[in-house]
This record gives structure tokens, sequence and C-alpha cells, in this order.
């Protein structure tokens, strides 16, 4: 497809991560609306992405793109599967992380990408 055809690969992430392809409710509208917002999210989690945790690649004929963008199914693995319990401090529940390096890491370095880019 000499570099063309990308949007083939959006499209399965779409459907695949986003729910794209679900058809929620027998209301045009509703499912529109779905549809719309499944693509809105998808959009601003690339954005997140390109102002936070996106490796720059090098270009060629066949891959267009110039950065390195992880999947939703990614993303949602390496930030929000970390073990954590549930607790009731003073009556008020809260989850609690597991605190290590590695996670600290991750999100101070998410947190100042983001200061950064606002």
């Amino acid at each position: 497809m000499n570099g063309r055809g990308v949007q083939e690969k959006i499209f399965a992430e779409l459907k695949s991560g986003y729910a794209y392809d679900c058809v929620p409710t027998n209301d045009y509208r509703a499912n529109t609306a779905w549809q719309k917002l499944n693509i809105i999210s998808h959009n601003l989690m690339t954005s997140m992405q390109l102002a936070t945790t996106a490796v720059p690649k090098r270009r060629s004929t066949k891959r267009t793109r110039s950065f390195l963008l992880r999947t939703i199914r990614t993303i949602r693995f390496e930030w929000l599967t970390h073990a954590a319990r549930l607790t009731r401090t003073n009556g008020i529940r809260s989850l609690r992380l597991l605190d290590t390096p590695k996670i600290r890491e991750t999100y101070q370095d998410i947190s100042d990408r983001l200061a950064k880019a606002a």
C-alpha cells in the first residue's frame, strides 16, 4: 500500500479497544453519539500520547507515522493495571495503589510532560 492504509489499523483499534463496532441502543441518534464519543476518546488518547509518552521514529516510504503510538489496550495495561487495595479510612473509602519506583516514575513522567504541554 506504499505508506497508505494506516486508517485500517485505526478502525481495528476503534473496534477492538473502544467498542466502535458495538450498537448499544435501537436509537439512531444515540448510536451516532456513541460512535462520535468513541472517535473523540481515540483522538484525545492519541493527543495525550503525543504530549506525553510518544517516541519519535524514523520515517520511510512504507511507514509514514512520525511517532510510535501505543494501542488503548497497552495503555490500559501499563497505566491502569496495578495492584491496589480498597481501604476504609475514617469511614471514607479510598484506593491505595502499590507504591513502586517504576509506577511512581511512570506517573511522574506523564504528569511532568502534561504540565509542559499545558
